[in-house]
């Protein structure tokens, strides 16, 4: 019996049909040839000057003040830079595509330069930044917090709140607290027992003002784990059935359990809260830089407020004081500063207290 043969036919008969075969093919040489320019100029550099704004940029910040400064790139620490000396980074041009934020500290911790740049304006100033005292020295003493650089004179307790301060959080029925951990700003403290009085009638102690442990400091991060924060506040701090307590921290902090850079906050039947990030270094601004920390700060305290004394759901809507997904100081300015709440009664609309 004879064997049946099969004709396999491997192009397209019609020529519409090789025509879209001969643009496949081309396309696929054009991908090729791209990925194979853009992994040379990745690695190598441009030599023909094509994506240009992948090659590398050596930028410098020189330090013309006389003090060791802090330099911070978009609120991260890049180069600690001596009286008179030079740091130089090494970047890629897309890196600067967009504006980014400079801001720089001195170590009674004064902010010394501030500002916004781009690729352009990097190539403008020849790839060197130059840091000057724009205030003659007595520039405006940071008032977000400590930063990585200057953690260590922010462990103190408060002692400006001692005068009104209690020993725990006593009292009947859903009450809330606040903290003070180290030697966050008294004045900002102040501030949120007076908007939570004015704008929802609700009365909060301030707790009596703890200082941070130096043990407690990560000395390769130099910041402080949220989690020995909150335990802190727990072995310090009687927490009877409907206490709500809130810990307010300058220090720059960080959650061990997960891998985040930094940390704004972490809720539960105790929370913390850090306001090392959310000061003037985020937009570079001297001007306005107090107000724009305290609404932050008050934002975050609001959500936390709004979850465990109001029972308020969370939202992914990014303008809802509620918002579940704060990743950034944008995130916090995007959100509204209003709890769907009566106000000022007293009593929180139709949601039940929530006990931890």
């Amino acid at each position: 019996m004879a064997k049946q043969r099969y004709d396999y036919k491997i192009f397209p008969e019609t020529t519409g049909m090789r025509v879209l075969l001969g643009l496949g093919f081309l396309a696929g040489g054009i991908l090729f040839a791209g990925y194979v320019a853009f992994t040379i100029s990745f690695y190598v550099g441009s030599p023909f000057g094509w994506w240009d704004f992948l090659d590398k940029v050596e930028v410098t910040y020189a330090n013309e003040t006389d003090q060791t400064v802090a330099v911070y790139l978009d609120n991260d620490l890049v180069a600690t830079v001596p009286p008179g000396d030079s740091a130089t980074h090494s970047y890629r041009k897309i890196e600067w595509w967009f504006n980014r934020s400079v801001s720089v500290w001195d170590i009674p911790g004064r902010l010394v330069y501030a500002t916004e740049l781009d690729k352009d304006d990097l190539e403008e100033m020849d790839y060197r930044i130059v840091i000057r005292d724009p205030l003659g020295g007595q520039g405006e003493v940071a008032s977000g917090g400590c930063s990585q650089y200057l953690i260590s004179p922010c462990l103190e307790a408060q002692t400006a709140l001692e005068g009104i301060a209690v020993s725990d959080c006593h009292g009947e029925g859903a009450r809330i607290c606040l903290a003070p951990v180290g030697a966050v700003p008294a004045e900002l403290v102040l501030h949120l027992v007076g908007h939570y009085e004015d704008e929802y009638s609700l009365e909060i102690q301030v707790l009596r003002p703890l200082s941070i442990p130096e043990e407690m400091v990560d000395s390769t991060r130099r910041q402080v784990d949220a989690l020995e924060l909150r335990r802190l506040l727990t072995s310090e701090f009687e927490q009877g059935d409907g206490a709500i307590i809130i810990g307010l921290t300058a220090a720059d902090m960080y959650i061990s359990e997960v891998e985040w850079r930094y940390a704004f906050g972490m809720q539960g039947p105790t929370s913390i809260i850090s306001i090392a990030r959310m000061g003037s270094t985020v937009l570079g601004a001297l001007e306005g830089a107090e107000p724009l920390a305290y609404s932050r700060a008050r934002k975050l305290v609001s959500k936390y407020i709004g979850v465990r004394y109001y029972n308020l759901p969370l939202s992914d809507d990014p303008t809802n004081p509620m918002f579940n997904n704060i990743l950034s100081p944008a995130d916090l300015d995007r959100m509204g500063d209003r709890l769907p709440v009566e106000s000022p009664s007293g009593e929180p609309d139709d949601n039940p207290l929530v006990f931890p």
